[in-house]
Order: structure tokens, then sequence, then C-alpha cells
């Protein structure tokens, strides 16, 4: 549950820089993220946009959830399940969530620095979709995390950069 709690938040907050050492499991397994650092418009090493999936999911989570790699595991279909409950429910308070976001344009975060962080949350919300049609989306964000390279390539060069286990 925490981890398609997370995968909605890393989303729709375009959190990046998402390597081991910034996700931490407690001991009745709930997932964890800490630092962010890099959300809305800006990621590590000068905005290369190297993180190309929505959110993270890495072949270690992907493991737990889905452990035939079939992607049809009750866990990795419960998952999938709350993730796109969880969007869906996000749209429903699109105006709340873009007016919060908005409210911070000029506080000097490095956010808000470079790009158009509010334009980019409202097309991470995909308005103009239909509740259908949204679900589908984030069906196919979903399987584009779970089928990320960049993602387990960038968990290899924090660990030989920064010495963080993959």
């Amino acid at each position: 549950k925490s981890c398609a709690g997370y995968a909605v938040a890393s989303y729709l907050l375009n959190a990046k820089d998402r390597h081991n050492g910034n996700l931490l499991i407690q001991s009745d397994g709930a997932l964890v993220h800490i630092d962010f650092g890099f959300i809305l418009t800006i990621s590590p090493g000068g905005n290369l946009g190297f993180e190309t999936a929505g959110f993270k999911l890495s072949h270690e989570m992907a493991q737990l959830l889905d452990p035939e790699g079939n992607q049809r595991s009750p866990d990795f279909l419960e998952f999938t399940e709350l993730a796109i409950k969880g969007f869906l429910a996000a749209r429903k308070v699109t105006a709340a969530l873009v007016g919060l976001v908005a409210q911070m344009e000029r506080s000097g975060l490095p956010c808000f620095g470079y790009g158009k962080p509010v334009e980019g949350l409202v097309g991470r919300l995909v308005p103009e979709l239909s509740e259908e049609q949204a679900a589908a989306h984030f069906a196919r964000v979903v399987r584009g995390a779970y089928r990320s390279v960049t993602t387990g390539v960038y968990d290899v060069i924090q660990y030989l950069q920064q010495g963080i286990p993959k």
C-alpha cells in the first residue's frame, strides 16, 4: 500500500533522485521516501532527464510485488489497482493541488527556477482525459516504471559514485 501511495506522490511531484539511499523500509514493510530535493522540474546532474520512469519501481521492488515477473501476481495487481485509485483520487482535487504548488512559485525553491512546474503538474494530472482514460494512462505509467531500464542504471551509477548499495 505504501508503495502505491508513493508511486502516485512521486509521479505527481515528478520526484527524481530516487536511488536506494533515499528509500527506507520500515520493520512492518512500509516504504518511506526521504530527500525530496529534486522535484517538479529539477533533477540531478544538471537536469539531464536521465530518470525517465514516472516513479521508482526498482527491479527489487518489482520482484517483491511480482516474483514471477509476469505482472499478474495478486500483489502486483493490488499495487496497480491502488496506484490507479490514488491517481484518480488526486485528480479529483486537481484545483487544490495545483493551487498549493502555485502558491510556492515565488518561494525561491530551486524547483521553481527551471521549467514550468505548475504546468507540468497539471499535465501529469491529465485533466483532458476522462476518468477511464486517466486510469488507463496511469496503468501505462505503472508498466513504464516496471520496465524502466534507467531506474536500474541510476542505482548502479549511485553505487559507483556514492557507494549506495543497489
